[in-house]
């Protein structure tokens, strides 16, 4: 299997009706999908029976840091979420080569952290909740 530079990722939140690119990003994480399993083990199980699956899918995280930008849109965007109490969105991660989406999600805007230190710049740690999982384009 080939490697791909992860330079040009972007991630996109919906604002008005537009995807708008999160700016200043260094490093992004996620989506973290996770299929449900139920135990089925019983009184008369030889072995725990914990892989049954349940068909289901639980929403997860989606995770990154990026150098702070007021001016940054997509930034403000997420800021304003989380200084509301969270608002449900459209996001989508970007390929660098194509253009096109790799990932779309809906999700709420969970934290926006935002650090300095004496030999680094001022960045911000965010979180982005799942509302659903990830669409991946076939």
């Amino acid at each position: 299997m080939g490697k791909f530079s992860a330079k040009g990722l972007k991630l996109q939140v919906e604002i008005s009706t537009v995807m708008t690119t999160v700016g200043e990003c260094s490093a992004l994480n996620g989506p973290t999908d996770e299929v449900q399993f139920w135990d089925a083990t019983d009184l008369e199980s030889t072995y725990v029976e914990d892989g049954e699956l349940a068909g289901l899918v639980a929403p997860g995280e989606v995770s990154g840091t990026c150098f702070c930008d007021p001016d940054d849109a997509g930034q403000a965007q997420l800021q304003a979420d989380v200084a509301a109490g969270g608002a449900q969105r459209s996001y989508q991660f970007v390929y660098p080569t194509t253009g096109t989406p790799a990932a779309a999600f809906t999700g709420s805007a969970k934290n926006f952290n935002v650090k300095g230190t004496a030999k680094g710049g001022f960045e911000a740690d965010f979180a982005i909740k799942q509302r659903s999982p990830a669409a991946v384009p076939a």
